[in-house]
């Protein structure tokens, strides 16, 4: 079996005048979503073994927040540039490409973390975060979805929710 989890970025402040889209740093309320997210994340057991992760600097700071609750090692992180810009197909193709890892995170960007949680879990899984997930990914929301195959050969409706956690959620 495997699992992946799919975090979209925490809250990312406006581009200043001039400033690229890339490098958007958090805000003050995203570095404390992301610290947040990684302290449920220890609480549920949510240990990704591998991260593969935007090179955006929001991105980046995300996950800096994330692992202060979870022992994510450097060597177990990989920033890819296809999941800034990337499609649906580079998601995708990332996800099949490290189906070995058994618990994979991708740390990525809307509108394709959304598409692809909702392309792979399709109307699999628990039916409240199911709901909660066709209603839109927020920021610093992750998508937790298990795969009875692993995810080498994963594809629309082959995956099944498990969780979907949001800000605010208790």
């Amino acid at each position: 079996m495997g699992v992946l989890y799919l975090l979209r970025h925490a809250k990312a402040q406006m581009a200043l005048p001039g400033q690229r889209d890339f490098d958007r740093p958090l805000a003050e309320i995203g570095v404390e979503q992301s610290v947040d997210l990684g302290g449920r994340m220890d609480e549920a057991g949510y240990r990704p073994a591998l991260v593969l992760c935007s090179p955006a600097l929001r991105t980046r700071q995300t996950l800096d927040g994330v692992r202060r609750s979870l022992a994510i090692a450097d060597e177990d992180t990989r920033f890819k540039a296809d999941l800034f810009g990337g499609d649906a197909t580079s998601y995708l193709g990332e996800i099949r490409a490290h189906g070995d890892a058994g618990a994979l995170m991708i740390v990525g960007h809307n509108p394709m973390i959304e598409d692809v949680a909702c392309a792979l879990a399709g109307k699999n899984g628990d039916p409240a975060a199911l709901h909660r997930l066709m209603g839109g990914v927020p920021v610093a929301a992750l998508a937790v979805i298990a795969f009875d195959d692993g995810f080498a050969s994963a594809a629309p409706g082959s995956g099944r929710l498990l969780a979907f956690l949001t800000p605010g959620d208790e």
